[in-house]
């Protein structure tokens, strides 16, 4: 067995949410550089990239999204119903001009809007929708109860003659942070036929310097086997954090390439939430 040492790579999202890595690397593979793509990927590999996107995702959401965001399902009836992908995203782009008007007329510049979400196309029915992950920041808790009732109304074609008529539902559901987002993502990344949809000042996952010597082999083994459930032992790790979740990738299936640091030895993740009040150290 090549010698190895512990990683640990901890990236923060937003100010309390934080995600922790620990895996196993050689010291060649800590001095090798990234070489240039030269063969497809193989099934293995974009299994990984696959999750690996799906982490980002999850990731990203916490960093923008609290309890005070919504969750916004947009549908249209057979009237306004888009012909193609690209007529619904150009919807979707009229729409949110719409809310970003009138946020600024309402609220000021001091409203920040942030958007996060897909529009989709239903695999059985073929019908286009887009789902949404919504926050104003800056607002008083009044204001938020009136910018949900303003993102259902917006959601409507106005007339030249004046009238309003609605292009379809608009639903904005206060968002459950039971899960850390992760159940609304993974329904997003089902859809068949989606595009993604984010405004440009989301703010992004910070990951911090990898610690090679906090953790030992030992250590990471029983992270990842007797106490993977157990929040008392992580919460003792970390301190003013509160214990979500550990996530130990499962074995890869019998016949399958192995290649990378990940190949042999075991490796999880911790989702981990700040407890109210707590200082701690990142």
């Amino acid at each position: 067995m090549k010698k190895s040492y512990t990683r640990e790579k901890r990236t923060l999202c937003g100010e309390g949410y934080m995600e922790v890595d620990l895996y196993p690397i050689t010291p060649e593979e800590h001095k090798a550089k990234r070489r240039k793509k030269t063969r497809p990927s193989s099934e293995r590999q974009k299994k990984r990239n696959a999750q690996h996107s799906h982490r980002w995702r999850v990731q990203k959401a916490n960093a923008n999204f609290t309890v005070r965001g919504f969750y916004l399902t947009l549908t249209y009836i057979d009237t306004f119903l888009p012909e193609s992908m690209e007529q619904a995203r150009r919807d979707l782009r009229n729409y949110i001009r719409r809310v970003k008007a009138a946020i600024a007329k309402l609220y000021g510049p001091g409203a920040e809007l942030r958007v996060m979400g897909l529009t989709g196309c239903g695999r059985k029915s073929g019908r286009y929708h887009h789902h949404l992950l919504v926050e104003c920041k800056g607002l008083t808790m009044r204001q938020n109860a009136e910018f949900r009732q303003l993102l259902e109304d917006k959601w409507a074609v106005r007339w030249p003659d004046g009238r309003v008529e609605s292009l379809g539902t608009a639903n904005a559901d206060r968002l459950n942070l039971q899960n850390r987002l992760d159940d609304l993502i993974t329904y997003f990344e089902r859809h068949g036929q989606m595009r993604w949809y984010e405004t440009r000042n989301l703010t992004l996952p910070v990951e911090h310097t990898p610690n090679d010597t906090r953790w030992s082999r030992k250590q990471l083994r029983k992270g990842c086997t007797d106490c993977k459930d157990n929040a008392y032992w992580w919460e003792q790790r970390y301190p003013g954090w509160k214990f979500v979740r550990c996530v130990v990738p499962e074995p890869d299936a019998p016949g399958d390439e192995k290649e990378g640091w990940d190949a042999d030895e075991l490796r999880c993740y911790v989702v981990m939430v700040k407890r109210e009040g707590a200082k701690v150290r990142t």
